[in-house]
């Protein structure tokens, strides 16, 4: 199991652009419209598209899962292993790997088909 991460369907930055777009949005709505996923996949995410990009064509799980980058990436890292990555500088292992260890139970992680 990996700890999640929120990411915004419409990323934080874009919100005032969204909310001259469509008026009758409000924070509340862009605040709660995201989906949890995991740090690996969130940094791709933002790596594949600008949050302009995000906002205007995928602001819906649903537009985003039928992106072909993101498929892409999906196809990819469907078929990696935990990182049990240690970081050198700081002297410890990445947040996963000692969630990992420990084997939370409490740690569970919902996959979108």
């Amino acid at each position: 199991t990996l700890p999640l991460t929120w990411h915004h369907l419409i990323p934080k930055c874009t919100h005032n652009e969204y909310m001259k777009l469509h008026p009758s949005s409000t924070r509340l709505f862009l605040n709660k419209h995201g989906i949890w996923i995991c740090r690996q996949c969130h940094s791709a995410i933002h790596g594949i598209y600008t949050n302009k990009e995000l906002m205007k064509s995928y602001w819906k799980l649903d537009l985003l899962l039928d992106s072909e980058k993101v498929q892409k990436w999906i196809g990819y890292v469907s078929k990696q292993r935990v990182s049990g990555h240690y970081d050198r500088r700081a002297n410890k292992t990445n947040r996963t790997a000692e969630l990992m260890k420990k084997k939370d139970p409490t740690m569970k992680t919902k996959y979108v088909q």
